[in-house]
């Protein structure tokens, strides 16, 4: 092992749902099965399993969050603008529905 490996400080699951308001067992799923991203592929968070405890890197976790953080992002700037067809049909028949009975 080399000297800077055992400088790093590394991380609990607990420290880390602490840092972010979250479960340990959330961060815990996250190094078991990852999380699914935009594109269907799946991102884990990186660690190291000891007697009785994981341990993540301070670095994976940073990696880990910054690539979520991007997928979160572009999924929410994808966001269809355009009813639907159905929504669009229904909400035309309700309306002509409401307007044969007087209603608007």
């Amino acid at each position: 092992m080399s000297a800077a490996c055992l400088e790093v400080d590394w991380l609990t699951p607990s420290q880390i749902a602490q840092r972010l308001g979250t479960h340990s067992g959330t961060v815990i799923r996250w190094i078991a099965r990852g999380t699914t991203l935009l594109d269907g592929s799946r991102l884990k968070l990186g660690a190291t399993r000891t007697p009785g405890q994981w341990r993540v890197d301070p670095a994976a976790l940073d990696a880990f969050l910054e690539r979520l953080t991007a997928d979160r992002s572009n999924r929410a700037g994808q966001s269809d603008p355009t009813p639907k067809p159905i929504k669009t049909a229904r909400a035309q028949k309700l309306n002509a529905e409401l307007a044969a009975a007087g209603l608007i």
